[in-house]
């Protein structure tokens, strides 16, 4: 037994241990990685209905804030300023959805009813004007002819797969009424997180200050309050270039007589918030629409989106963003990639700022290790070594 604590005591020996230990934990791992993440999974599964309604209680709360400072701050009760401020939010909300309801979703649905309906026609139309361009330009050699004559036996083959496969269908109807009632189940779990919010505010800190020391807990409600800024600032900004985005498509496709503007540019301005790849993903389907019905129409889509894109990236965001994230592009791009494989389209989102705030407390790091050791920012001495040296220099020449 003696050996044995003499053996640990070794700290080369306990060094080798840990050492072996954690490469044996990173080969299990690794051997079991899919059942592992398939168990991660299930427990998100299960998990995910608290998780939504978190999600929808971080976002409604900075409105609640605002409300209860600036409308009920006055009150002497703060329980009753908090739920009267969560009230009107929830109230706002709501009214807005409402808005929503009765101005542009049936706009969006009678599109969509529409187009689907004249799709015949519209691809009738580009026939014959893709024939009439091959008659006068034969050079071109397009060739389509034969795979846009086969549009009715399309339509057909749909309309039998559609009839084969109506069970597949009515269970995706049965899982779309799940997730509109799970919503409302989350809604309502949000609203309850709402409500008790400074209860679970004050837990969260009894249990921090009694765990952790005075300044690990500053450090971590530092690092909390910094997550928050970045966030918050990340989607108000995203949302507010998203909107001018499809604002301006929308005034620019009306003044052009386009058809479908109001579909067409929320498509575009929806698919502008993924990063990077949003206007590629909402552009493409739009100029095929466009395509069907009016090809010269598209040419003129195509060039506006191009210079909308260029005007987005170079004056509008960099406006909006200011110093938001500070990424290269480079790392903005595997945050999307990196991202959106493990969570879609919710990690392409918040994989920027997330990597933002690692990448900001990285940088922290290397900085304080760098004062330490005498260098700059730039890994250069500094200038009290840089002159000592040279005064060395000098003396031995």
């Amino acid at each position: 037994m003696q050996k044995i604590l003499q053996f640990f005591k070794d700290k080369k020996n306990l060094s080798a241990l840990l050492v072996l230990c954690g490469a044996i934990s990173f080969y299990m791992i690794l051997k079991h990685l899919p059942e592992l993440w398939q168990f991660i999974l299930s427990i998100f599964s299960v998990l995910k209905p608290l998780i939504t309604a978190a999600i929808i209680a971080y976002l409604l709360y900075p409105c609640v804030s605002l409300l209860e400072r600036k409308l009920f701050g006055k009150m002497k009760k703060e329980k009753a300023a908090h739920g009267l401020a969560t009230f009107f939010t929830l109230l706002l909300a709501a009214s807005l959805l409402a808005l929503l309801s009765v101005t542009i979703f049936p706009q969006l649905a009678s599109s969509v009813a529409m187009l689907l309906s004249n799709l015949e026609g519209y691809f009738d139309s580009f026939r014959s004007t893709v024939l009439a361009l091959e008659e006068k330009l034969p050079f071109l050699e397009l060739n389509l002819d034969e795979f846009l004559s086969s549009w009715e036996g399309i339509l057909q083959s749909a309309i039998q797969w559609l009839i084969g496969n109506a069970d597949t269908l009515l269970g995706g109807a049965v899982r779309f009424g799940n997730g509109v009632v799970n919503f409302v189940i989350e809604l309502i779990l949000a609203v309850y997180m709402l409500l008790d919010i400074k209860n679970t505010q004050q837990i969260t800190k009894r249990w921090c200050r009694s765990w952790m020391k005075e300044e690990r807990y500053s450090r971590s409600l530092e690092l909390a309050k910094r997550s928050n800024r970045v966030f918050l600032s990340f989607l108000r900004d995203n949302i507010l270039d998203s909107l001018i985005v499809g604002v301006a498509n929308f005034i620019f496709m009306f003044i052009m007589g386009m058809p479908y503007p109001l579909l067409i540019s929320v498509i575009v301005g929806v698919t502008n918030f993924i990063p990077n790849f949003g206007p590629i993903i909402g552009a493409v389907p739009s100029l095929l629409i466009i395509l069907l019905i009016s090809p010269i129409d598209a040419l003129w889509f195509l060039i506006w989106t191009l210079v909308m894109q260029f005007l987005d990236g170079n004056v509008l965001k960099p406006l909006l963003f200011n110093s938001t994230t500070g990424l290269s592009p480079l790392w903005v791009l595997t945050a999307i990639i990196i991202g959106g494989r493990l969570f879609g389209i919710i990690g392409m989102i918040i994989g920027i700022p997330l990597l933002t705030i690692l990448s900001q407390l990285l940088d922290e790091s290397i900085s304080k290790r760098l004062t330490k050791r005498g260098f700059n920012e730039k890994g250069e001495p500094l200038e009290s070594k840089a002159g000592t040296k040279k005064e060395e220099d000098s003396i031995c020449q």
